[in-house]
Order: structure tokens, then sequence, then C-alpha cells
């Protein structure tokens, strides 16, 4: 699998290609740890050109960045999901741990304004 960070003002943008393989998440924590760089980070992690249909290696990986960017009080959200991997999501409810929004403009709408407006 690569990745590409990208940093757009207030967020940091992931930008995953390829496939999962099953040690992936160990390599891929130190870089995205690295990339964390602020408290309360809200991270994008964009999927428009992941191509795998779903499995258990890409969730094992966003769950490590969703844990990641928790313990620094963040949020994270996923972009442009396709159609076999939303249902994917769907059918083994993961939309229930991970929010989703269909672009990329769209998930950063969709973060809360403000960083700490005393809802913890």
């Amino acid at each position: 699998m690569q990745s590409k960070f990208i940093k757009s003002g207030e967020f940091l943008i992931i930008k995953l290609f390829g496939n999962t393989s099953p040690n992936e998440r160990l390599i891929f924590r130190q870089s995205i740890v690295s990339h964390l760089q602020t408290l309360h980070p809200k991270v994008i992690v964009d999927l428009s050109d992941w191509r795998e249909n779903g499995g258990v290696y890409l969730v094992g990986l966003l769950n490590t960045v969703r844990k990641e960017t928790h313990f620094l009080g963040g949020e994270v959200k996923l972009c442009a999901l396709s159609p076999q991997l939303y249902q994917y999501f769907r059918e083994n409810r993961l939309l229930d741990v991970f929010e989703t929004q269909k672009t990329l403009d769209q998930a950063k709408r969709s973060f809360k304004k403000g960083t700490d407006d005393g809802k913890r």
C-alpha cells in the first residue's frame, strides 16, 4: 500500500493507494504518528484512489488512524468510498465506527467548528 499525507489548512488528508497487507498497519502507525503534530487534529482519509473492495487489513489500518487521532482529541472522517467499499462498511457495521462523506469538501465541512467547544 502507498500513502500520501497532505496538510491542507487545518486538515491532514491521507490518500491511500493499492492493496493492504497483514502487517501494513504496524508500519503505517509510524507514519501517521509523525504527521499528527497538533492537539485536536482533523484527519480525512481519502479513499478515492483505493481499488480494493474491502478487507480486514484496510479496517485495521483505518482503526489505527482513528485511535492515534482520538488519542490527541481529534476526529477522523473517511471520504470517497467506492460503492463496493461502502457496501462492505455497511454490511460489517463499520459505518457505526467511521463517519463517511461522499466528497473531500463534504468531509471538511462536516467537522465541528472550533477545537474546544466544551462538549467532551
